[in-house]
């Protein structure tokens, strides 16, 4: 099973390891970030994210409940609280994880 919780600024190390070269990064986050990313991009990111009540970004670590392993990858943007709406993007399964089908 899996589990999200907030991505931190300590989990960037993980996710620039997983970012792959120019074209992957493309891929999976779109022009947002600059191959290589770095934790200056990901700081970036993550300002002003994670408050359930006012953020308009909320993002999160993919954890194996198993292992409690981060496995993954995942933001929510756009949020607009009168619409109860939001867009899903940043989709990564990263590691060993990907192969296996999570």
């Amino acid at each position: 099973m899996i589990k999200l919780v907030f991505f931190e600024r300590t989990d960037s190390k993980q996710l620039i390891e997983w970012s792959g070269d120019e074209a992957f990064l493309l891929q999976w986050a779109g022009p947002h970030f600059k191959y290589p990313l770095t934790e200056d991009q990901l700081d970036t990111y993550i300002e002003g994210s994670n408050n359930m009540q006012s953020s308009d970004k909320l993002i999160f670590n993919a954890i194996d409940t198993e292992t409690g392993s981060i496995v993954g990858h995942i933001s929510i943007g756009g949020i607009d609280r009168e619409n109860r709406s939001g867009r899903i993007g940043k989709v990564l399964i990263g590691g060993r994880s990907s192969p296996i089908g999570i």
